[in-house]
């Protein structure tokens, strides 16, 4: 969001989370651009965005069927919607979402979703696939493993698609 902004593009942003809500109104230029809301029920007219950006959050619905339409719906003539995730692999492999704090681990309940579900119900929502890609990670992650204890960990992990990534547009 502030990449755009800086650009002098319009830009809004949606989350569930009001704690991640209050650490983007940090940022000056986003205070007023930010609301809580959910993906399934997004506060954005019809065919009004040229972009469309959902980040890591594919996992907390369960219902992609609802998410997909609500993008479509949005989604301006042309647009472009991107969505990012934990790689379903890494997901099959057993990774989590969880964090740390204060030597208690918190796992955080969410949805895994095959790739090809994915896919097939962004499809039936109208939305044509552009591309799609996955990242492994790479030396300059190495330094978040030696401060998580996992530096052991690294070699085997790098191997496994960490993130997955999709562009779809919405047909003109």
């Amino acid at each position: 969001m502030r990449y755009f902004s800086q650009l002098q593009i319009s830009v809004f942003g949606v989350d569930v989370c009001l704690e991640m809500l209050q650490e983007a109104r940090e940022h000056a230029g986003l205070r007023t651009r930010l609301v809580r809301g959910d993906v399934l029920q997004l506060p954005f007219a019809a065919a009004s965005a040229n972009l469309i950006l959902c980040s890591f959050a594919l996992g907390y619905i369960a219902d992609l069927k609802s998410m997909f339409a609500e993008l479509a719906r949005i989604a301006a003539a042309g647009a472009a919607v991107v969505v990012t995730d934990l790689h379903p692999d890494a997901l099959a492999a057993g990774w989590t979402r969880s964090f740390k704090l204060d030597g208690r681990s918190y796992y955080i309940e969410h949805s895994i979703h095959s790739e090809p579900a994915i896919l097939d119900t962004a499809s039936s929502a109208g939305l044509a696939l552009e591309s799609k890609r996955h990242a492994c990670f790479g030396e300059p992650e190495f330094p978040l493993f030696e401060r998580a204890g996992k530096a052991s960990s690294f070699e085997e992990l790098s191997r496994v698609p960490a993130i997955w990534t999709a562009i779809w547009k919405e047909p003109c």
